[in-house]
């Protein structure tokens, strides 16, 4: 895949992360593959050149098979040039158009506003605060009374097995830390859900990394965490952690 870009080349994703350089630009795009399996299809409808060795390409970019059977549509534009007789690809820009009009769970009365968003993401870097800091009774501040926690991770017999609990502020043993990155928020009304992958250290040593999906509620115009449900994989570090150390949440 390497051999396709030139040594400085970019590329500026959908979701807003900008992957300078080969290397971090194929290590994130292989990344990507990882975390979202599926047929990618370029159909390309247009090429432009700009220069005796230089051109633009504009295609259709679409991934089929995700998870629920719809597919991703999006367009990517790619700068090409001529080095050595061979043509390389120099930058790549994808977007995700965005719909012609607001459907019914996005109209003026139910879409959340910014404020809700960064409100809601504050939540979970406390929480990530709290664990790092072993302060059971900081996190159950933060969480409905009894909140529930659902862990699939890996089973001593083989497979995986689903493990359900109440919180307990008392847990807490070792050294621990846990950061996030990328996370997917959305909002309505005094509901959210936050879909992020996440990173856990005990004692200085990862330990494994997942996915938190957390569910939080608006509780007398506070949020709180209403429910945690997340994965334990021990080996998805690599394909998980983000191509740009700077999204890792939260910063302290």
């Amino acid at each position: 895949m390497s051999a396709l870009f030139v040594s400085d080349a970019d590329q500026l994703v959908s979701s807003g992360e900008w992957r300078r350089g080969r290397e971090v630009l194929v290590k994130g795009a292989l990344g990507s593959s990882a975390r979202t399996p599926g047929t990618r299809t370029l159909d390309v409808e247009a090429i432009r050149k700009v220069g005796a060795d230089s051109a633009i390409a504009d295609a259709r970019y679409e991934i089929r098979g995700l998870e629920g059977g719809a597919a991703r549509k999006m367009w990517s534009t790619f700068v090409v040039v001529r080095q050595g007789g061979a043509w390389r690809i120099s930058a790549i820009r994808n977007m995700l158009p965005a719909p012609a009009e607001a459907g019914p769970l996005d109209d003026a009365r139910g879409r959340s506003s910014q404020d809700d968003r960064t409100a809601v993401l504050a939540v979970v870097d406390d929480a990530m605060r709290a664990i790092s800091a072993s302060d059971g009774a900081a996190l159950a501040r933060l969480t409905v009374p009894d909140m529930l926690i659902v862990s699939e991770r890996p089973a001593k017999s083989g497979g995986t097995e689903v493990i359900t609990r109440r919180f307990d502020p008392t847990s807490f043993t070792g050294t621990l830390r846990e950061r996030y990155w990328e996370p997917v928020v959305h909002v309505r009304n005094g509901i959210a859900v936050v879909w992020t992958p996440y990173e856990f250290w005990v004692d200085g040593k990862t330990t494994h990394c997942g996915i938190d999906v957390f569910q939080l509620v608006k509780d007398a115009g506070r949020w709180r965490i209403g429910s945690l449900t997340y994965t334990v994989e021990p080996t998805a570090c690599e394909a998980l952690r983000p191509t740009d150390p700077g999204k890792v949440r939260p910063a302290q």
